[in-house]
């Protein structure tokens, strides 16, 4: 494996553990249907897709501060069949990555944090029974 993957890897899992912590702010375009953070002077970009044989593909493009491309890859280029996210409980990277998409979408629109706030509204009103 190739030092890129490795690093390319990485990133994915660094992304999806300090998303679950609540340390990325990423932000939904509706447009590009893309989610976006900007994490230090560089932007991240989480983008949904499909491949050639209409499946879901998942990629990660990241952006200089001027907005040029600096790198981008998907989960084909970085799976393999023997290849399983570190200690992470996932059984590929198509299925890390498909998590780490969900999670920040969900997170970009504000989902979890609308359904917690009806579900603590039911837990406080009355039962008429």
């Amino acid at each position: 494996m190739s030092d890129t993957i490795r690093k390319y890897r990485t990133l994915v899992e660094k992304l999806y553990i300090r998303t679950k912590s609540d340390l990325i702010n990423w932000k939904w375009d509706e447009e590009q249907k893309i989610v976006s953070s900007k994490i230090a002077d560089l932007f991240v970009d989480l983008k949904k897709g499909v491949n050639d044989n209409f499946e879901d593909l998942y990629s990660v493009v990241v952006y200089g501060p001027a907005g040029h491309v600096v790198d981008e890859f998907n989960d084909e280029y970085i799976s393999s069949p023997s290849a399983k996210p570190g200690t992470l409980n996932f059984d590929s990277y198509f299925f890390l990555m498909d998590a780490l998409y969900e999670m920040a979408y969900r997170k970009s629109i504000g989902a979890d944090k609308a359904l917690d706030q009806i579900l603590t509204y039911l837990d406080e009103i009355e039962d008429p029974f």
